[in-house]
């Protein structure tokens, strides 16, 4: 069977092919078992749950440049089994089974190769097993990892006791959401959306402008590592306080201190951050597997020398307002606003907030003791992502997912520790205005010079360079590559007007799905497997052509040929195609709006 993809699956299913054999979109974690574990049972509850979701027998892939999901009939998850030697010493054996667990962390997926999910149960001793779960944000999200724990707990309760699970009901599968999402964004809808992002992220700063440990790179890897800092308890306890007075909340509050300081490292007033939304605004959702969480931009104001009581104010409106407009898909903005594309940097948002606890809960599994981690991928999703966890009754984790293509460790850290600083006095004072709240500990203070000792040599800094200024005014194609790239183009963008050999590809109106459509054409035209990154590298007729001259499977002399497709067929072929092709979609649409009637509806 298949689907359209959701906007979700479909951010990652572009992200995977614009570099592929990353794990950054890989959600790992795993749990100690201590007791006597029925390991054939706990996979049998793994296959019950395979059987039950869909989602966990998908695949997603490409059919003329165009992400489906493909759902396969039955299938099951295996457990991957792993038996330590009994030799070396327990704490040697713990150590073992943690450092594969972190190597099934870090391993690529292939979303086109069955679902993206991985399992394996590695024994460390009698009684005590090491469970690891990955599952791909192409699949799932957060709350999904948790609804997976949740019921392969019960399901393998159920198979130890031989009673039937207690599961909620499904009424719908993601094939359903993917189909009500697209079918409900658009139109109207979708303008209404649009309309709010446009004014709300009008003359916004698109690059966040930190200083770096090193130049930032031409393309971006996924590299990254993680940083930890503490808030204690009492400190904790006089930040909600603040919280309370302020008609806030905690996510408010640390959002407020994380921009705070981003907006003294990079001394700008106008900050961008991303934040993740669960995106199940029915209860027929909740207990749906399934990627639906949803990136919200929040545009951070720091103009006017505020005091941290007025920015927060300031923040929580931004947020109530961002979070009532949360519906249109952060593909779709990105789409609209069009902003300028590189490899060097993500679009729209380099930083993003989440609040919460990083790692899912434990399985509750009879006569088990379970201890789970978040095992890290050592990947940075953006420049910086900051997660804030104050559930713990010790006081707020503070964990700083960053890029080692732009920081060393030793600035990871300071960032933290100056950002708790601020908290810190914030929390004291926080009629206090934000430019005057230290971000120096005292023993820093203390180490500081009292007079400066050198000066910054601004004239010996080396002048920004310029990218190649392509010629002034039109040149149309002057080979049959580019006439040929450049007929590609306009049928897939809908233009009627000639495109020159240096017109960029995004100022045109292309965007990531038209990208990989383009790669679609090249190999049906050429048989040349272009990069998508190429696209992005050299986003005009002129640098995508050469590329597909340079590369090694392409042969002078073929082209439109083999790109005649349609042409072949009969107006009746066409005719019936079409009509297909419309019943299909019905068909679609039908079953997912007769699945949402039938779903019971939320109390009022």
């Amino acid at each position: 069977m298949r689907f359209p993809v959701s906007f979700a699956q479909l951010r990652m299913w572009f992200i995977d092919r614009l570099a592929p054999g990353e794990a950054a979109y890989n959600m790992p974690c795993s749990f100690w078992l201590d007791g006597p574990l029925d390991a054939d049972a706990l996979q049998r509850a793994m296959d019950t749950l395979a059987a039950r979701h869909a989602i966990l027998r998908t695949s997603i892939v490409a059919f003329d440049g165009t992400p489906e999901q493909v759902v396969a009939d039955h299938g099951t998850i295996p457990i991957e089994r792993v038996e330590l030697p009994a030799e070396p010493t327990p704490g040697e054996r713990g150590r073992q089974a943690e450092a594969i667990a972190d190597d099934l962390a870090c391993r690529p997926f292939d979303l086109t190769a069955g679902p993206p999910i991985r399992a394996a149960l590695i024994t460390a001793g009698p009684d005590r097993h090491l469970l690891v779960l990955v599952l791909h944000y192409s699949i799932g999200d957060g709350a999904s990892m948790r609804i997976l724990i949740d019921e392969l707990s019960a399901c393998y309760r159920a198979e130890t006791t031989g009673t039937p699970p207690v599961l909620p009901t499904l009424w719908l599968e993601y094939g359903d959401y993917a189909v009500w999402q697209r079918d409900r964004m658009r139109g109207e809808a979708l303008q209404r959306q649009l309309g709010y992002w446009r004014g709300q992220l009008l003359g916004a700063p698109r690059l966040l402008t930190l200083p770096t440990d090193r130049p930032r790179p031409a393309r971006r890897s996924s590299r990254g590592e993680l940083a930890a800092a503490h808030l204690d308890a009492a400190t904790t306890q006089r930040l909600a306080a603040v919280a309370h007075g302020a008609n806030a909340t905690m996510f408010m509050v640390f959002l407020m201190g994380f921009a705070a300081t981003l907006s003294r490292y990079a001394r700008q007033h106008d900050i961008l951050i991303g934040t993740q939304v669960a995106g199940r605004t029915h209860a027929e959702l909740e207990p749906v597997l399934g990627a639906m969480t949803n990136i919200v931009v929040l545009r951070m104001r720091l103009d006017g020398d505020p005091s941290f009581t007025e920015l927060l104010g300031r923040a929580r409106d931004t947020t109530l307002d961002a979070l009532a407009h949360e519906q249109l898909p952060f593909e779709k903005l990105v789409q609209d606003l069009a902003p300028d594309r590189t490899l060097a940097h993500t679009p729209l948002i380099q930083a993003q907030f989440l609040y919460g606890a990083l790692k899912p809960p434990d399985p509750d599994l009879p006569g088990i003791t379970a201890h789970g981690r978040a095992l890290p991928t050592h990947t940075a999703k953006l420049d910086l992502t900051m997660y804030a966890d104050a559930g713990d009754r010790d006081g707020t984790a503070l964990t700083l997912e960053y890029s080692t293509d732009l920081w060393d460790r030793g600035w990871a850290d300071r960032f933290l520790r100056r950002m708790a600083t601020l908290l810190e006095h914030a929390a004291d004072a926080p009629g206090t205005r934000v430019s005057d709240l230290p971000m120096l500990t005292a023993a820093e203070r203390s180490a500081l010079p009292l007079t400066p000792t050198a000066t910054l040599d601004r004239g010996a800094l080396p002048a920004p360079q310029r990218g190649d200024v392509p010629p002034a005014g039109r040149v149309g194609p002057r080979t049959p590559a580019e006439a040929t790239v450049a007929r590609m183009l306009a049928d897939l963008l809908g233009l009627t007007e000639p495109i020159g050999v240096h017109d960029n590809f995004f100022d045109l109106g292309g965007h990531s799905l038209t990208t990989t459509r383009l790669v679609a054409c090249i190999v049906s035209t050429y048989g040349v497997d272009l990069p998508v990154h190429q696209v992005f590298s050299t986003p005009t007729v002129a640098g995508v052509a050469a590329a597909v001259s340079a590369h090694p499977d392409f042969t002078a002399g073929q082209g439109p040929p083999r790109h005649a497709g349609l042409d072949s067929l009969s107006d009746k072929d066409l005719d019936d195609l079409l009509r297909a092709a419309i019943a299909q979609r019905n068909r679609r649409r039908t079953a997912a709006d007769d699945r949402m009637s039938r779903a019971p509806k939320p109390a009022d």
